[in-house]
């Protein structure tokens, strides 16, 4: 980004009977962290795309999904920072904390469903995300497990 100019940083488009996604990576990778959690929780979303959650963090921040119901967030900021978890889903009812046994079940809020407009032939139906908001201090991992219903 540059004063006036602008590019798209990620394009998706259907391809046979998926989806195909281009990432433009900047040529100064560390333009990356400068984008707004809005951005990287955008994508984020489209890479969960058939998943369960997804993280709306400011940068640098980690999520460490695992195929058991397990996941991971890293801080490498040099402060405490507040991350957004968003569950997708009616049949996930939130997480524990693995260590602390802390539940998390009751979201901060709903985020907001498209919904087909006018005359629109087709639009994806999109599940259920409850956002939780979750302190993580820098420099430690916190390992937390999926609450199914």
């Amino acid at each position: 980004f540059s004063n006036d100019t602008s590019m798209g940083i990620l394009t998706e488009d259907y391809y046979g009977k998926g989806f195909l996604y281009i990432l433009d990576i900047p040529d100064n990778f560390g333009d990356l962290y400068r984008l707004p959690k809005e951005v990287i929780g955008a994508i984020g979303k489209d890479f969960a795309r058939g998943g369960s959650l997804y993280l709306s963090a400011p940068a640098p921040m980690n999520l460490f999904r695992y195929d058991n119901g397990v996941f991971g967030v890293y801080n490498l900021n040099a402060f405490k920072q507040d991350a957004e978890i968003i569950l997708l889903g009616e049949d996930i009812l939130g997480f524990e904390d693995i260590e602390t046994g802390a539940r998390f079940t009751e979201p901060d809020h709903i985020l907001p469903r498209p919904h087909r407009k006018g005359d629109s032939a087709a639009f994806i139906e999109e599940p259920v995300e409850k956002a939780f908001k979750l302190p993580v201090w820098p420099g430690r991992y916190r390992f937390f497990r999926l609450i199914r219903g």
